[in-house]
This record gives C-alpha cells, structure tokens and sequence, in this order.
C-alpha cells in the first residue's frame, strides 16, 4: 500500500463508492488516509498523455473552448489584483489557450507540458514550450511572478513535492494559481442524485493519482511553504442556453460557491517569506 504523499500515513480506508465513479484501470481503488483525510489511487498507475487523451473530452468543440475562455478570463482578472504582470508560466498547459489569453493581457507567456503532442501544438502558435514534467524541467529560481497549473496537481504522483519545486520558481511575491477537480462531492450532482438520478461515473479520473478536498488542497500548499490567498469551489461558467435552465443553474452555483461544494477547487498561493527550497 502506497503511503500519504501529504502526512506519510499508511493507514488507510478503501472507498469503494468513490472507486466506482472514478474509472480507475483495474487493480487500482481510492482510498483515504485515515490520519490526513487525502484520498488518492492505490497503486498508482501511469497514464499516457498524447493526441488520443486530449481529443477524448471534447477539447475541440465551440462551446469547450468558449467556456475556457470564460473560466481562464475570470481567473487572469483575480491574478491582476495579487500579482504583477511579469513573467507567467503555465504548467500543463496543453495547446496554449490559457497562455493565449494571458499574452493578450500584457504578460510574458511560458509553457510546460508534459505530451510531446500537445507541445508541439503549442508552438505552432507561437508560443515558448518546454517538453517535459515538472520533476524534469529546470528553470532559473525565482524566475516567475506567477506560475499557473490547471487540472495538473492530481496527476503528479508527489504533488507536496512538485509543489516545493514550483515555488523555487517563483519571484518572492509571486502568486501560484491552481485548479483541481473536486470530485464525488460537488453540490449539483448531489441535488441530482436525491432526485433519483445517480451520481455519474467520471472517465476522466481514471489517470487521477489524488482527489483533493479544498482542506487537504490547501494542507498540501501549507506543507510546501506556500500561504493560501483564496480557496474556492466555484461552479465553471459552462454554456447554458435554455433561460430556465441557466436560472437553475446559476442558483445551484450559488450555493456549491456558498458552501464549498463547487465541481473544482481554485487556489491562489504565496510563498511563505525564508521558507526553505
């Protein structure tokens, strides 16, 4: 049994609810820490990210890459008001789009992605990639003044780890941005279910190695030396096009906002001042 990449444990409980909605490859299951509460798969299995997994979740139609936009807007806005425009990289930044939005608002762009597929999408528009894994890359210490990384930390097998490293990266006053999945807990789908329509299986977890919960997102960002600045569980601004439907929806993300039960969990982070590397 793998043990706790956030407090070492090995003393862990099998959740077998929330190994049937994540997919899992077979042989692997979720479990959580009885000591932290951090739920991750155990073994871990590595996935492959190349051309297959990306065209998989719809990347490519109209209304993804809307929402996108919409949800990396929104984000780029609260940077602006906790860090300077400078240098930005983006982890895991696939075929640029964040990079793209951030670079029509005056910052200075750098990417990091781990599919040699995805990269070279990337610098067909024109933008500095790195092909690589965050345990690989090597770049200058306190080079950045924000480091982005969106739906990344729970596919690192040592996410306190990788964390450490990305905050060797960052400018003293810089600001991390991080969004992960909050899975089987989101206030929606629960709404759903108590109408007798089951919580649906998630195909998309199945290359997740961590589910995080906004309390051991931030212990993770705490034990790498950074100081959360916000956590939040907001409802992405997906497409809704029927009116009553939207006002349904925009109620629901209300609520999940209210009591942290939103579908992802942002985070804006600073490092801690004399925090050791």
């Amino acid at each position: 049994m793998d043990a706790c990449q956030l407090c070492g444990g090995i003393d862990v409980e099998p959740r077998p609810r929330e190994t049937a909605l994540a997919c899992l490859p077979p042989g692997s299951g979720v479990v959580r820490c009885q000591g932290c509460g951090l739920q991750f798969a155990s073994p871990q299995v590595m996935p492959t990210y190349e051309a297959d997994y990306y065209h998989s979740f719809g990347r490519y139609s109209a209304d993804h890459v809307t929402h996108m936009q919409r949800l990396f807007r929104g984000r780029l806005e609260r940077l602006a008001r906790v860090a300077p425009r400078g240098r930005l990289l983006d982890v895991g930044c696939a075929e640029g789009l964040f990079m793209t939005e951030a670079r029509a608002r005056g910052w200075n762009v750098a990417g990091l992605e781990l599919s040699k597929w995805a990269s070279e999408q990337a610098r067909e528009r024109g933008f500095d990639v790195r092909q690589g894994s965050v345990d690989d890359a090597d770049f200058p210490p306190r080079s950045f003044a924000v480091i982005h990384m969106s739906h990344v930390l729970e596919h690192l097998p040592r996410p306190v780890t990788s964390l450490r490293k990305l905050r060797s990266w960052l400018a003293p006053k810089g600001v991390l941005a991080l969004e992960v999945p909050y899975e089987f807990y989101d206030l929606g789908e629960g709404l759903l279910a108590l109408l007798g329509r089951p919580r649906p299986a998630k195909p998309s977890s199945a290359s997740h190695f961590f589910f995080f919960s906004p309390r051991t997102l931030s212990a993770c960002l705490e034990r790498a030396a950074f100081r959360p600045l916000t956590v939040r569980t907001p409802r992405d601004p997906y497409i809704v096009r029927h009116p009553a439907k939207r006002l349904v929806f925009r109620a629901v993300g209300m609520a999940e906002r209210m009591l942290r039960r939103g579908p992802v969990i942002e985070a804006l982070a600073r490092p801690i001042d004399g925090a050791g590397a």
